[in-house]
């Protein structure tokens, strides 16, 4: 009864129909749309609702229920999408229930019910009718997702015991015998994570009552379907489930439903359980019933309902899959010739007494083992020659027997068998001796092998192998008698399914037709692949009928009766026109979040736009879909659902891509057989989950659903696709089938398959059943046994991937390569890293032309690197052979790979070092080790190169892959085996210095003289920190500027004989000798401006010679250079000169207390005669003395000049190496084979003694003169102007003297090179002290008048003059005793003029005599002339 309140609540039993309120809106938020809308009329054609419901209170836009909706009140919320299809949308409302006890059923008005209101079927008919469609009963959740650990939750695992015992705890656990019947814990969530619904729900109850007549809590009162707990009322071999939600489709609302992890108490098998009386609806079967197989069968509407074709086989099970162990006490087995009775019978079939067995008359000793095993005990019959002891031959009736008691003898001599009458156990309960057949006509014998004789030592692999095997036959068994008792665990066993209840049986059941084929297994196989197509889905299981049988006739010509052959005909049934393909596609956008696309360009525009120019659609030329491609266009929702959409509408389809988007749930493959052109199909990227049936009733050549959740895969061979399938790409999944059982029934023309990163376990099989594959990828998995022999069954392989197998189970393949591996011509990657592969690599592995990538990482391969994988040098691209157990030495063909290859060798006991060339590929793992590869000598390859050292002179052990750099010509190493010095001069070397040389940092010691190497000396020498000498002369280096950097130990540096320009740096080093640091910095030289180096030692120019850049003398003296110095000099002299006077003048007043006063100056004729002959030599110096300002300018002219001409050699003997205008001769060589240069100058002391002689002989004389008139000038005994007159003669003519000395000195040490030089310069330069006698021969040449007026002046004619005339004329007797500078008989200017016309002689030299000045003159001006001077002729 319901507390009716209309306005504010609706009573669930009356469904809401009572409900009177203003709610207008429904559930997901839409407004609702007026009743008494005009459109109705027009869509409704004779409904019309206000007045076929007078009393249902339809007003307004409220929301109501008028046709008793078992959802309760809803409302119209505006004009479909699908207009055209002729109906409105409607939604449900959420209104408030009032509190209600259900006591009836309502009455249920006529008003077509759908969850589109009004129902297709009552609508006019505006676009195409559909031949069915689903009902609103069935359900959209058609296979939950069942977690990994549901399969150890519901695998049958019997012990050695025949039958379960549970040890039931229904709070914590599960009893699996019973299927979870028996749980009453609170697990209310599924293994997807949904919530459970409450099993006394009123809306789901009001749904099962209407739909079904059923009543939960009334039909299963002893199930504990209480609260929201997972529960299984109905025995569901899945085990405990509940319902989660609604889902409205196309054709209804439905309620969801899913299984729940629950936990498994454990169980032992000793007999059958007893299953409660639950009572179900009809169309399931109880667990005491016998049922339909059908493999979708329910007792709740839980699964979409399928109908099975008329033909369709009839099976009878037993549920428990249990049996009865005989008993042998009473019975013996005849499949084992009762050998195994051990009952207490001792009398044979005469009723004569046994024997004792070990009575000692029969003559026979019986092992202790073998009694035992035999059963010989007492007298009791027993069968003891079916064992491995016999000792007696037998006739072939077997059965127990014995020897009687009264001592019967054969006609041989021996005791006498008879046999006992022992009853027979039932076969079904016998089991045969492991290894033997099952004979019997049930299946519970092989069972019972599998749990006798599978031994769980021997590895879990061949365990599962073991138990498949028996419990296959089992399965077997049973079919052929009208049962399916152990299929279920045959499946899970061998790797068909996870768990039970599904349809992946189908796999197994058609295998076990193709192997025995029989009407029983094949139309079990039948109606186990095509009973989810159900008739109800356009016809598709009658053609899934017709290819089966089609697939067996052509396989292995089983002819069935059932078989159609029709299957275009049943195919040409299934679609509809373009219109369903536009519905569809629109159902498809609603249901797959396509307001959310990333591009739904013309899905939206109510049908504006053509469907082919929608995003994503391909058409054919009659407008047909060819192909579907959203590929990363954000579909959400459940993948089954677009199914469903997509069902029957696309016959000429051919590509279906909805990669890498949000899909979830699980595949209904019973749709996909109608794409019946469907080639190309990717799914990838996903979540979907489920089993992944990898063959279609299409042509399907390619199929992706990589990147899933999927748990197991299945093949029907009985599908079209089975033959057209090429690629299968199930990558990145969570499939945990057994190896062996996923290649059984592969599709034969596969050419690619891809299994990576799943947990495939069990071995694979050792003949690949794959003859076509070219690619085949299972790596990251759990493999295990041995490796599949590819080269006998897959010789077109091409691709190889069974890498990282030791994840978990078995350790990864064992065994060793194939020695036959040269088969695989075609082979390109082969990848068995992460494994345990044993035995060495095949030599055979070098003759695969095409292998690009080879990886055997991470085994436990032994021995040396075969030399033949060299030949792969010009294909192989990665090579990796790391972490092994490898020996030997690498072999030298590996280095010949491409540079760009990748080699990994590392972690193995290889010796060292690697091949040279091995060093410089840039992908090889041990490049960096200095063991394998030392830096040093990669760094001396380059080296080699670069220097082309195959032209060199020498070059013995260079290169040689096998020999340590250290041995090799011109290298010496440490102890370190460090390089610390290379010497190869005079070797050849061409080419270019590499900067490679900088790895060799240990070097102490660079010797590359007297090569032909050119380029750029690399400025990366200048990290050599232990370099002590570098010697790079005479080569062919260019450049310009060169920086060693800071080579602090550097104590030798030779750069010489090259082309190099700019400057070069300077070092702080400690200078050794001047061969320490030389360079091309003298001049001449072939660049301009030359090669700068302030810091070398010595300097060499471009004719081979060379000269120390040091400090000279003078510079050390800290003058700049010789000018400097020179002036310094003539500085010297002069002070030197002023000193003395100055202390001569001191001297003399000292001793003189009365000096003479200015005004009256002493006059000493003999002090006059004596300056006039110092300075009365043929000079024009003489003009010094006298008054004329002429004469002095002469005079000082001639200085100048003479100073001029000595600073001309001053200059040139400037040591300046940079500056080719000086004189200074290169005297050294620095040869090309020797570190020290050597001073070629022959001078030695005897050249400058000889030149110390010659400058003495001219310059002494008149440096003693000079230095007595500084000192006769200081006796006061004329005036001062004379005295100054006569200190300043005396200083210039020991100052130009002594400067002559000085300057010859310098330059013979600057150039001479002999000791003729210093002899030859010596000359020269005292040629400059005669220029002023030469200036006065030129002057009396020029004017001897004004000559001889001038030495008047100077009181004294001058010596020339004198020596001149006496040469021309023999003297009067009196001139002759004369002085030289003597004053002769004074004359007067008329004798002077007389002389000089008159006196001519024969070589026309006139006669001139004069007067000395007259003793006594107070001023030597006024003396007059008197002696005879002789004058040439004018």
């Amino acid at each position: 009864m319901c507390n009716s309140d209309p306005v504010n609540c609706a009573c669930p039993n009356l469904w809401g129909s009572d409900y009177r309120g203003t709610i207008n809106t429904t559930t997901s938020g839409k407004a609702c749309v007026r009743w008494d809308m005009n459109n109705w009329y027009l869509t409704l054609g004779d409904n019309h609702i206000t007045q076929d419901h007078p009393n249902a209170g339809i007003e307004g836009n409220f929301c109501r229920n008028p046709d008793n909706d078992p959802n309760g009140p809803w409302c119209f919320t505006g004009l479909s999408v699908y207009e055209y299809l002729g109906y409105w949308e409607s939604e449900y409302c959420d209104v408030p229930m009032c509190d209600a006890s259900p006591t009836s059923s309502p009455s249920v008005s006529t008003i077509p019910t759908s969850s589109s209101r009004p129902t297709t079927s009552t609508l006019p008919s505006l676009g195409p009718t559909l031949t069915s469609s689903p009902t609103k009963l069935q359900s959209i959740s058609t296979s939950p997702s069942i977690s990994p650990s549901h399969f150890d939750t519901y695998t049958y695992r019997p012990t050695h015991s025949p039958s379960y015992v549970c040890n039931s705890d229904p709070v914590n656990c599960a009893c699996p015998n019973l299927w979870g019947s028996d749980y009453r814990g609170t697990i209310n969530t599924t293994t997807s994570g949904k919530a459970c619904t409450r099993w006394d729900d009123p809306n789901l109850n009001r749904y099962l009552y209407v739909e079904y007549g059923a009543n939960l809590t009334q039909d299963y009162p002893d199930a504990g379907l209480e609260g929201n707990f997972c529960r299984n009322p109905d025995n569901d071999r899945n085990g405990p489930w509940c319902y989660t939600e609604v889902t409205v489709g196309s054709s209804g609302g439905f309620w969801n439903y899913d299984y729940c992890d629950v936990p498994v108490c454990d169980a032992s098998l000793t007999s059958s359980p007893s299953i409660p009386t639950i009572p179900t609806s009809s169309s399931r079967p109880t667990p005491s019933m016998s049922s339909s197989l059908d493999p979708t069968s329910t007792s709740l509407p839980k699964k979409r309902a399928s109908s099975s074709p008329s033909f369709a086989p009839s099976f009878s099970s037993s549920p428990t899959n249990t049996c009865n162990v005989a008993d042998k006490s009473t019975c013996g087995c005849e499949n084992v010739d009762q050998s195994d009775y051990r009952g207490t019978i001792s009398t044979t079939e005469d009723g004569t007494e046994c024997e004792r067995w070990d009575a000692d008359w029969m003559g026979f000793h019986y092992e202790e083992d073998f009694v035992e095993r035999a059963g010989l005990d007492e007298n009791y019959c027993r069968d003891p020659f079916d064992y491995d002891f016999v000792f007696v031959s037998v006739s072939k009736d077997r059965r127990p027997g014995c020897y009687t008691s009264n001592k019967i003898f054969d006609e041989d001599g021996s005791p006498k068998f008879s046999y006992c009458v022992v009853p027979k156990c039932d076969p079904c309960s016998c089991m045969p001796i492991c290894g033997r057949p099952n004979l019997s006509e049930c299946g519970c014998p092989s069972a019972l092998q599998a749990d006798e004789c599978c031994n769980q030592d021997e590895g879990q692999v061949k365990y599962r192998q073991c138990r498949c095997g028996y419990l296959k036959e089992a399965c077997r068994v049973n079919i052929e008698n009208n049962s399916t008792d152990f299929c279920d665990n045959a499946a899970i066993e061998c790797g068909f399914c996870s768990t039970y209840g599904h349809n992946c049986k189908c796999t197994m059941y058609e295998q076990i037709c193709f192997e025995f084929p029989s009407s029983s297994t094949c139309e079990l196989a039948a109606a186990s692949c095509c009973a989810p197509y159900s008739d109800s889905f356009y016809g598709v299981s009658e053609t899934c009928y017709c290819d089966f049988y089609s697939s067996v006739r052509t396989v292995i010509g089983y002819e069935s009766e059932h078989e159609t052959g029709n299957c275009s005909v049943a195919r040409q049934e299934i679609f509809d026109p373009i219109d369903n393909e536009k519905r569809f596609l629109k159902w498809m956008y609603s249901a797959n979040g396509g307001d959310d696309w990333n591009d739904n360009t013309g899905w939206s525009d109510d049908g504006v736009t053509p469907h082919c120019q929608w995003f994503g659609i391909t058409c054919n030329e009659d407008g047909l879909v060819i192909e579907i491609n959203l590929r990363n266009n954000n579909l959400t929702g459940y993948v089954g659902s677009m199914f469903d959409y997509l069902l029957g509408a696309f016959k000429e389809m051919k590509v279906l891509d909805l990669a890498e988007n949000k899909l979830t749930g699980t595949i209904p493959f019973e749709y996909i057989p109608t794409f019946l052109k469907l080639e190309h199909i990717d799914i990838s990227n996903n979540a979907l989950t489920g089993h992944a049936d990898m063959t279609f009733p299409s042509f399907t050549s390619y199929v992706n659903f990589s990147h899933n959740s999927f748990t197991g895969i299945t093949y029907k061979r009985v599908n079209p696709a089975y033959e057209s399938l090429k690629v299968v790409d199930l990558s990145n999944n969570s499939l945990s089938q057994d190896a062996s059982s996923m290649f059984y029934n592969k599709p034969p023309n596969i050419q690619e398959l891809v299994l990576s990163k799943n947990s495939i376990a069990g071995e694979l099989p050792d003949q690949f059943p794959l003859q076509k594959l070219i690619r085949f990828d299972i790596s990251d998995n759990d493999i295990g046994g041995n490796l599949p022999n590819f080269p006998s069954t897959a010789s077109l392989i091409r691709e190889i991937d069974l890498s990282n197998q030791k994840r978990s189970y078995g350790g990864g393949l064992i065994g060793t390569i194939w020695t036959d591996i040269f088969k695989l011509v075609d082979l390109s990657v082969l990848n068995l890293a992460d494994n345990n592969l044993t035995g060495e690599i095949p030599v055979s592995i070098g003759n695969l032309a095409k292998l690009k990538v080879l990886n055997l990482s991470s085994n436990s391969l032994a021995k040396q690197i075969p030399k033949e994988l060299g030949r792969l040098k010009d294909v192989l691209k990665i090579l990796d052979l790391s972490y092994n157990k490898l020996s030997g030495t690498i072999p030298s063909s590996i280095g010949d790979f491409d540079g760009e290859s990748s080699l990994q060798l590392r972690n193995n006991t290889l010796m060292y070092p690697a091949p040279l060339m091995l060093c410089f590929i840039d992908g090889f793992d041990l490049s960096n080790d200095l063991l394998f590869c030392p830096t040093e000598r990669n760094a001396l390859n380059e080296f080699y190169i670069s220097a082309k050292g195959s032209e060199w002179t020498v070059s013995i052990n260079w290169m040689d892959p096998r020999i340590g750099h250290c041995d090799w010509y011109g290298i010496m190493c440490n102890d370190e085996n460090r390089t610390i010095r290379l010497e190869l001069q005079n070797n050849g070397l061409s080419g270019t210095l590499t900067p490679y040389i900088a790895f060799l940092s240990a070097l102490e010691d660079l010797d590359l003289n007297n090569n032909d190497i050119k380029g750029l000396i690399p400025k990366e020498i200048g990290s050599l920190s232990n370099l002590k000498h570098l010697r790079l002369s005479y080569n062919q280096f260019t450049g310009n500027g060169i920086n060693f950097g800071s080579l602090e130990d550097l104590r030798l540096i030779h750069l010489h004989g090259n082309r190099l320009s700019g400057s070069i740096p300077a070092f702080s080093w400690e200078i050794q000798d001047p061969s320490s640091y030389v360079s091309d910095c003298g001049n001449p030289s072939d660049f301009r401006p030359s090669l700068v180096c302030d810091g070398c030692t010595m300097c060499c120019n471009n004719e081979a010679y060379c000269n120390p850049q040091e400090e000279s003398s003078i510079q050390q003296a800290g003058f700049a250079d010789y000018k400097q110095s020179t002036i310094a000099f003539i500085g010297i002299i002069v002070v030197a000169c002023c000193v003395l006077i100055l202390a001569l003048l001191a001297y003399h007043n000292y001793n003189n207390h009365d000096p003479p006063t200015l005004h009256q100056p002493i006059v000493d004729d003999t002090y006059k005669d004596f300056a006039s002959e110092k300075l009365c030599s043929d000079s024009v110096y003489h003009f010094f003395l006298g008054k004329s300002i002429c004469g002095w300018l002469i005079v000082l002219s001639t200085i100048a000049v003479q100073f001029w001409l000595l600073f001309f050699f001053v200059k040139a003997s400037e040591i300046n190496l940079s500056d080719d205008k000086v004189d200074v001769v290169y005297t050294w060589k620095c040869t090309r084979d020797k570190e020290i240069c050597v001073n070629t100058k022959d001078l030695d002391w005897e050249g400058w003694l000889a030149c110390a002689v010659v400058m003495l002989a001219h310059l002494l004389k008149d440096a003693i003169n000079g230095v007595k008139m500084i000192m006769l000038s200081a006796k006061e005994k004329q005036g001062h102007f004379a005295m100054l007159r006569v200190f300043t003669g005396g200083t210039l003519l020991a100052t130009i003297t002594s400067l002559t000395l000085y300057v010859s000195t310098i330059y013979n040490f600057a150039i001479a090179t002999s000791n003729t030089d210093v002899l030859v310069n010596a000359v020269l330069i005292l040629f400059i002290t005669h220029i002023d006698e030469y200036i006065l021969k030129t002057l009396l040449a020029i004017n001897p008048r004004w000559v001889v007026t001038m030495s008047q002046q100077a009181s004294q004619p001058s010596q020339p003059l004198t020596l001149w005339l006496s040469s021309q004329r023999s003297p009067p007797q009196e001139q002759l005793s004369r002085p030289p500078c003597q004053a002769p008989p004074q004359a007067g200017n008329d004798d002077i003029d007389s002389a000089i016309h008159n006196n001519n002689d024969d070589d026309g030299v006139d006669s001139l005599e004069y007067e000395s000045f007259p003793s006594g003159s107070n001023s030597v001006g006024d003396e007059k002339v008197a002696s005879s001077v002789a004058i040439p002729a004018t």
